[in-house]
């Protein structure tokens, strides 16, 4: 994802840096937006096998003779945000981020010492979202164009469930904190409203003991300034 953002935000960089000689900041001082896009967890299959295979089935003694399972990565996701330009190098931004699922699904056929082989059908969905603060640090390239970059915190809650069969499974992981960084490019029309192309990075995102993981969003975004 982030080769594909190189690819993606340079073109735009340069082509915004032909485009006019004289740099000039947009709007200071409150605006809202919002932006939705991709998501993608940096997480492999393995941890969820080896609780089942290794943890969950032993534990109720069941005895697995095959085992198949496939883990979906990707999602959709959106941010709500409000900020504040200081300067026309510097803003801060407070915002709601929805991170989107990741779904791990397996086929199990086993047994119990007295009974015939069956089949179990699990399928887990862990989910992250969460409110952050963040700095801007600004580049205006012209009287349309700017790139930026961003970094803060972010408190973010995790959520992890599902079922086997008709059986639920639920946990309760911690909330985190969380390092967040970006990069993205911005274009102003009508003075007070913006568009962005931005990729985000949420690090080691979630509660260690559930699928804690390094979290991308890459996004299309608005704002209106106030």
């Amino acid at each position: 994802m982030v080769t594909r953002l190189i690819f993606i935000v340079l073109p735009l960089a340069i082509l915004a840096g032909g485009l006019g000689s004289t740099a000039r900041a947009a709007q200071l001082g409150p605006y809202v937006g919002g932006s939705y896009g991709i998501t993608e967890r940096d997480f492999g299959i393995e941890p969820f096998d080896d609780f089942f295979l290794n943890g969950f089935f032993p534990g109720t003694g069941f005895i697995v003779e095959s085992h198949s399972s496939s883990l979906d990565t990707k999602d959709r996701g959106y941010m709500a945000l409000i900020g504040y330009r200081l300067t026309a190098h510097l803003a801060i931004e407070g915002m709601f981020v929805d991170l989107g699922e990741m779904t791990y699904r397996a086929a199990t056929v086993g047994s119990f010492d007295d009974s015939d082989p069956f089949a179990l059908d699990t399928k887990l969905v862990g989910k992250l979202s969460g409110i952050g603060l963040h700095v801007l640090g600004i580049w205006p390239i012209n009287y349309r164009w700017e790139i930026y970059a961003r970094g803060g915190v972010q408190f973010t809650s995790p959520k992890l469930g599902g079922r086997i069969d008709n059986v639920p499974l639920d946990f309760r992981p911690d909330s985190a904190t969380d390092l967040v960084g970006g990069v993205g490019i911005a274009m102003s029309m009508l003075e007070v409203y913006g568009l962005r192309l931005e990729y985000m990075r949420v690090f080691d995102a979630g509660e260690s003991g559930t699928a804690e993981s390094d979290t991308d969003f890459l996004s299309l975004g608005f704002i209106v300034a106030f």
